[in-house]
């Protein structure tokens, strides 16, 4: 007896939803190497006459440079296995065997460099 071919409309919903997530997690890793415009008070502009040391004086700080992560692609890859995970789930589990193995390195080597920012910075 043949099996029925027919496809099912969830399939669509999960490999939409899927895409979607892909993207957005794209979207987040590309983002996360930039800083808010406001990041806390600073210290005022030095008017004519004004000298720093009487703004440090007033409880004024100078403000840290702001330390920023090097770029990296592994949170991309990372979104990247999830997306063919979740695929596989809608497609064939091959699928989500080869999302998984991208998942696991992505997953490896963004925790690698994080591990290796925190030991360097």
């Amino acid at each position: 007896m043949p099996m029925d071919e027919s496809p099912r409309p969830w399939r669509r919903l999960v490999a939409v939803l899927t895409a979607g997530l892909a993207v957005a997690a794209g979207a987040l890793a590309l983002g996360r190497g930039r800083q808010p415009d406001d990041d806390g008070p600073r210290v005022p502009e030095v008017q004519e006459g004004q000298q720093r040391d009487v703004l440090l004086a007033q409880g004024w700080g100078v403000p840290a440079p702001p330390r920023l992560i090097k770029p990296t692609y592994w949170p991309f890859v990372f979104g990247l296995g999830i997306a063919f995970l979740l695929g596989g789930l809608a497609t064939r589990f091959l699928v989500s065997g080869v999302g998984l193995f991208i998942f696991a390195v992505g997953f490896i080597g963004w925790m690698m460099d994080l591990l290796d920012e925190q030991d360097n910075g």
